[in-house]
């Protein structure tokens, strides 16, 4: 997924949306990606592009891309993603190779699981 935006702030409060409220897992560290790069990409698959952003990122999902697409667009995430899949052939090999050489976008940390039956706390004192 290709994510790009006026801030990097605006990119993480993304990714934290999209696994806090539409469950949808990231895999890894997302990556700082080249905006001009994200612009080719939006152009190569949609045509156009109707707006130039400063920042940009490019984050591993995990599901599949209807399902993932159906999620994020329920969300309303406060930056412009797109969903990059298999069939997008050269775009996502692209992507797939330079991957691990991006730097790591900082500051993103997937959100803490709710625990809804904590039971190993329950009954329990604490050692003092």
């Amino acid at each position: 997924m290709v994510i790009r935006s006026d801030s990097y702030e605006k990119i993480l409060t993304s990714l934290s949306d999209i696994e806090r409220y539409a469950g949808i897992k990231i895999l890894g560290k997302p990556r700082i990606m080249d905006p001009e790069v994200a612009d080719t990409i939006v152009r190569e698959l949609l045509g156009e592009v109707r707006r130039r952003y400063p920042v940009a990122a490019v984050a591993r999902v995990e599901g599949e891309p209807a399902e993932v697409i159906r999620k994020i667009s329920e969300i309303h995430p406060p930056a412009h993603l797109i969903v990059i899949t298999p069939r997008h052939g050269d775009v996502y090999r692209g992507i797939a190779r330079r991957f691990g050489k991006l730097e790591e976008l900082r500051g993103y940390h997937s959100p803490k699981r709710r625990i809804e039956d904590d039971e190993g706390k329950e009954g329990r004192e604490t050692a003092r």
